[in-house]
């Protein structure tokens, strides 16, 4: 056996170290180049998590601007026009349309990251939609004051706010939908007892016979009681009167518009909406309603004025649902002091349909009052409230929360955006 020459060792390690360093190479470049191209996603990533910011800062920016002013034109051009705006990374752009009727503005909200905005590095697309609700159409039931429901048999329908306090003296009370929102103590007294079928949320405490089928919850949410701004009514209103006015409702079924007569004047309510303005003084309103429209009997100044008599029946046109809000039909009838609603005659009726409002606490006379009439009959309310009905009816009142009116909501009236659709494109 013969053994290899020091020269032949030497000229087989040659191509052993050319293999290795090939090798090593091989792995140095897939390294480099997987580097490369992870700094590169990641440097890009970057970029597209910077474009989504630049689309959500103006998407916070228009919120921003709505919440600032809960009763103002939110569909005006003024308002939703927005320039492509550059920040230190990129541009902003958003385009909006407006759905007066539903009251609801879609929008797509566009991050372009770069200082050109037609060939940005990296471009994100965000649509959604803000929803403009009132807390005069989403609560069946309000009351700012400290409350007290003495009826016996009373039903409450759709979301309650008791903003100071719910006691319950009347017997087989009952809160159907829910949920009911107390700020401060939920109890009863004497026999009274209550059942909420839906879910509870309290500031204070809750004691008494009170049974909830939902979750009891101690804590509420921050809820802020909706005020009405008398100078929208100046700047928005149709029409505007100083003096006690009659307004009168009516409707042709061979039209394809509703009419009012406010004095001596008759006036077609247009598709986009209606505002009735009384200033310091009494409106008077009755008649079926056909078209989306807004009573405000405000007292600005003086001792009187700012009230509502309702002295016939009021309620809407559309066939097959005359006592609910609708794509053509929706009410509502505000005053800084006491309705008065006159009873129906003796074995009838007074039917009622609308968000009613009256934007001052305290007194016992700023409430539904129901008066004249017969006691002999009876009320169907289809709407919202936010006092409590004073006086008696024999036939029975029937308190029924108006759906509707969330999504066909009357104008002129104050509205929180809520951000109800939201996807990243």
């Amino acid at each position: 056996m013969k053994l290899l020459s020091s020269q032949s060792q030497h000229g087989l390690g040659l191509p052993i170290t050319l293999f290795l360093m090939l090798i090593l190479v091989s792995i140095g470049t897939w390294l480099l180049q997987t580097t490369t191209e992870g700094l590169r996603q990641a440097t890009q990533f970057r970029k597209i998590k910077a474009s989504t910011s630049l689309a959500n800062t103006v998407i916070t920016d228009i919120l921003r601007q709505f919440s600032q002013e809960y009763q103002g034109d939110h569909y005006s051009t003024a308002a939703l026009e927005r320039d492509p705006t550059f920040y230190n990374k990129g541009y902003s752009v958003i385009t909006t349309s407006a759905n007066t009727l539903q009251h609801f503005v879609s929008f797509e909200a566009v991050g372009s990251y770069g200082t050109d905005i037609n060939n940005p590095q990296a471009r994100k697309e965000i649509q959604g939609v803000i929803k403009f609700i009132s807390d005069l159409t989403t609560y069946g039931t309000m009351w700012q004051d400290a409350f007290t429901t003495s009826a016996n048999n009373a039903t409450y329908q759709g979301k309650l706010w008791a903003n100071n306090g719910w006691t319950i003296s009347g017997d087989n009370c009952i809160v159907n939908g829910g949920p009911v929102f107390v700020n401060g103590n939920i109890a009863t007294s004497g026999g009274g007892d209550i059942v909420i079928n839906g879910d509870l949320y309290r500031s204070g405490s809750r004691s008494g016979n009170i049974t909830v089928t939902g979750n009891d919850n101690t804590y509420i949410p921050d809820l802020t009681w909706p005020t009405i701004d008398t100078t929208y009514f100046d700047t928005y209103s149709n029409v505007k009167v100083t003096a006690n006015t009659t307004v009168r409702f009516s409707y042709e079924t061979t039209a394809s518009t509703g009419s009012v007569r406010i004095g001596t004047t008759t006036y077609t309510i247009p598709s986009t909406g209606f505002i009735i303005y009384g200033q310091n003084c009494v409106l008077t309103t009755s008649g079926t309603v056909r078209g989306r429209v807004t009573i405000a009997s405000l007292r600005t100044s003086g001792s009187s004025g700012g009230n509502v008599t309702v002295d016939n029946n009021l309620s809407y046109a559309t066939v097959g649902s005359t006592s609910n809000a609708n794509v053509n039909d929706a009410l509502a009838v505000i005053s800084t002091h006491g309705q008065t609603w006159t009873r129906a005659a003796s074995g009838q009726y007074r039917y009622m349909s609308g968000v009613f409002w009256v934007d001052t606490g305290g007194t016992t006379s700023q409430v539904f009052t129901l008066s004249g009439g017969s006691t002999s009959s009876g009320l169907k309310f289809f709407g919202t409230r936010n006092k409590a009905i004073s006086g008696t009816v024999s036939l029975g009142a029937s308190i029924n929360y108006d759906t509707g009116l969330d999504t066909y909501p009357p104008p002129g009236l104050p509205e929180k955006p809520c951000l109800v659709s939201y996807q990243i494109k």
